[in-house]
């Protein structure tokens, strides 16, 4: 593993009712290794986040989706 190639942030939220915590992994490519992703999911499960609440939000092209949506209510006003 490439230390320098990504980074973990862990958050905790500490309310009277209850915890939350999250975690994200960045990476400096766009797409992660398979091994860097298998890693990650053990340290969330250390951490007690179950791999059904691990999300991979690069399959996910945010940008794109904003544009077409832009695109297709433009056309829908004219």
């Amino acid at each position: 593993m490439v230390y320098d190639d990504y980074f973990i942030i862990h958050l905790t939220n500490f309310d009277s009712e209850k915890t939350f915590e999250m975690m994200g992994l960045y990476a400096r490519k766009p797409d992660g290794s398979p091994e860097l992703k298998k890693n990650f999911k053990t340290i969330c499960r250390k951490y007690g986040i179950s791999e059904e609440n691990v999300l991979d939000l690069t399959k996910v092209d945010r940008c794109l989706q904003v544009r077409e949506n832009q695109v297709a209510q433009d056309s829908s006003a004219e």
